[in-house]
């Protein structure tokens, strides 16, 4: 999932970003290769947004920020730590609803049966 050295030029980056906003995609038209967006958005979701979700839960619970008093003093406080939650919370329904529009674009289909199947279908 890391990109590449040579992904990661701005004009790449650039090109990229273009290509998503006009729902086109310019090499990885067959599903098994990932983008460098792809990937980075991938990366910052698994090491950095799930683990802050994780926190911010945490953070809420009395049981737990009585053992780790410094989770609210981390987020300014519990109330702030749910404000928080709740943002990362609205933020990951739009990642799926993202994902199941770019599904239904694809072929809803094809690319449920190859999640499925774990091979990709030409038939539509």
């Amino acid at each position: 999932m890391l990109p590449e050295r040579s992904e990661l030029t701005t004009a790449n980056i650039w090109a990229d970003l273009r290509d998503h906003l006009r729902w086109r995609s310019r090499r990885h038209t067959s599903g098994s290769a990932y983008g460098t967006l792809q990937k980075t958005s991938y990366l910052l979701l698994i090491c950095v947004f799930v683990p802050f979700m994780i926190l911010t839960g945490v953070a809420q619970s009395p049981g737990y920020t009585a053992a780790m008093p410094v989770l609210l003093d981390l987020f300014g406080g519990r109330q702030s730590a749910r404000t928080l939650h709740t943002i990362g919370t609205v933020l990951l329904v739009l990642f799926v609803v993202v994902h199941l529009l770019e599904i239904a674009a694809a072929g809803f289909l094809t690319r449920v049966r190859s999640m499925i199947t774990g091979k990709e279908s030409i038939r539509g």
